[in-house]
């Protein structure tokens, strides 16, 4: 490799999985503080990436306008040019390096348009849909129930890197920490909150605690914990986290962010961040807010929260975690009380509250 690599990487979507590679990002700039770094990424997920200190460009493929223009003949000619100008900016970058983190075979397909001359990515078992075959270097991990992010740190052995446990860097810029600060001096002034995200993606509905639930909970933090709750949401959840307000019976913040990065400024100052298993909870997780994970259908030891203190409620029923991407009963979600939730809650903060005190003693004889 020259003194000044091209390196594209490729993790498409989903939010968390995006965020979950910012360790791998990090640990490449500073293994290779002078290539060229790249990411090929959806445009639901581009907001964690554009504008990053660590990369020199985002390519969007512009999946949600494409699926909307496929709808008409005159729209699957208007995608078609829309892929070969992506295509061409690709290829004009000229790298030499790609490294497919997300492993199916759309990223094969999409990553073939950048024409590297070498593609790493992970071996059969452990990629979907054949793509492997799009790969130069196969990596095989030894044991495939491991964290995403230990997952993707992985992928960069076959560049020479082996580092566990790299931090996430996601910078937060001052726009949206002004229109956060603007909220929280309104909603819950010089006060300590909580921040509960009732929602998921669609796709992830099943994933859901019950508003209901999340209401309980709400209720119990403002009067037994003293704290503020800020209910958050995002594009089309507004009325869900307005449920959960109704249910709690007490005033909470309803924030209308309008970006991720919105969003992440008002998780930077909450004490404790509950959701389930969703994309802002690893965006809570990266600014090492603490976090409370429910988890029923998904396995937590691959999915859970990374890198910041937490604890993860999962669901006590026999078929969790089955994995599954539908749920005809929700069995799973629906058997996690509130009282559990609100006893992690408890308990995760009187550990952090213990942290520093702990700190300090360290080295004493």
């Amino acid at each position: 490799m020259d003194k000044r690599p091209r390196i594209l990487l490729v993790r498409l979507s989903a939010i968390g999985d995006v965020i979950n590679t910012l360790p791998a990002l990090g640990a490449l700039r500073q293994r290779f503080p002078c290539a060229y770094l790249g990411w090929l990424v959806e445009d639901k997920a581009r907001s964690v990436l554009e504008g990053h200190p660590f990369l020199d460009d985002v390519f969007v493929f512009e999946r949600v306008r494409l699926l909307q223009e496929a709808r008409n003949p005159a729209g699957v000619l208007a995608g078609i040019r829309t892929i070969g100008r992506l295509g061409r900016r690709l290829r004009r970058a000229r790298f030499d390096l790609l490294l497919d983190f997300h492993g199916n075979l759309k990223s094969g397909l999409l990553g073939s348009l950048a024409g590297a001359t070498t593609r790493v990515g992970y071996d059969r078992r452990n990629s979907r849909e054949g793509n492997f075959l799009f790969n130069k270097r196969r990596v095989r991990l030894a044991d495939s129930r491991i964290h995403r992010v230990e997952k993707h740190l992985a992928l960069l052995e076959a560049v020479g890197i082996r580092r566990k446990g790299f931090p996430y860097v996601l910078p937060v810029p001052q726009e949206a920490r002004a229109v956060a600060h603007s909220f929280l001096e309104k909603s819950c002034p010089g006060r300590p909150y909580a921040v509960l995200h009732p929602g998921t993606s669609a796709f992830g509905a099943h994933k859901r605690w019950h508003p209901s639930f999340f209401g309980r909970l709400a209720r119990r933090l403002i009067r037994e914990a003293g704290l503020e709750v800020v209910v958050t949401s995002g594009p089309g959840e507004l009325d869900l986290a307005r449920e959960v307000a109704v249910h709690c019976g007490e005033a909470v913040g309803l924030p209308e962010t309008r970006s991720l990065l919105e969003l992440a400024a008002i998780l930077e100052g909450a004490k404790v961040f509950v959701s389930a298993d969703t994309g802002p909870m690893h965006l809570a997780a990266a600014l090492q807010v603490p976090v409370v994970a429910l988890f029923g259908p998904k396995d937590p030891i691959v999915y859970g929260p990374f890198g910041t203190a937490s604890r993860v409620v999962a669901a006590p029923v026999l078929c969790a975690p089955c994995g599954g991407r539908r749920c005809a009963h929700g069995q799973c979600m629906r058997s996690i009380c509130p009282d559990r939730v609100f006893d992690a809650v408890i308990d995760l903060l009187e550990e952090v509250r213990r942290r520093p005190a702990e700190e300090s003693l360290k080295g004493l004889p």
